[in-house]
């Protein structure tokens, strides 16, 4: 069993681990093996590994975030650009280039590839990870506060789409 004190610490994926350290309002992350080794250290909130790269959101000094991706060896092969990002699934990540407001509409959310080129288009409000080719992403509407489900679309249309960012059909 791994003494990591109160820290919190992600699943292991890819032999290591996330261990996060709060530092005095900022986060960094360890990656650690299953022997509780410290691999590597990134300045930042980083996420499990998928498909051999991990998301990392980094504190600009103006208090926002920006998210990249890093190696197996903790280096940014993308660096920090996006407003938002998840993780990568079939080789494409959805990325927010443009971001709204709380809950508002107008973010701007596309899928790039490995090397952090934009390969659909940022035309989406959301964005969801590709299974079996295909991805559900939101287009237009207006975001709302739910009594306790968080936000929801209010309008606008669910979409399945294709590795090209071809609109298919709807998903219900």
């Amino acid at each position: 069993m791994l003494d990591v004190g109160d820290s919190p610490v992600g699943d292991f994926r890819a032999g290591v681990a996330p261990l996060y350290v709060d530092n005095s309002g900022h986060w960094d992350t360890a990656f650690i093996d299953k022997k509780g080794k410290n691999q590597f250290t990134v300045e930042g909130y980083a996420w499990e590994y998928c498909e051999g790269l991990a998301l990392v959101s980094v504190q600009q000094k103006s208090g926002d975030h920006l998210y990249g991706y890093i190696d197996r060896q903790g280096k940014f092969l993308i660096e920090p650009k996006f407003m938002e990002a998840d993780s990568f699934s079939e080789g494409l990540a959805g990325v927010a280039l443009k971001k709204a407001a709380r809950w508002e509409k107008g973010e701007e959310w596309g899928y790039i590839d490995k090397t952090g080129a934009v390969k659909i288009e940022a035309k989406f409000n959301e964005t969801r990870d590709f299974r079996n080719g295909l991805a559900i992403v939101h287009i237009g509407g207006e975001r709302e506060m739910a009594r306790h489900v968080g936000p929801i679309w209010q309008s606008g249309e669910w979409w399945l789409i294709d590795r090209e960012g071809r609109k298919l059909q709807k998903p219900w």
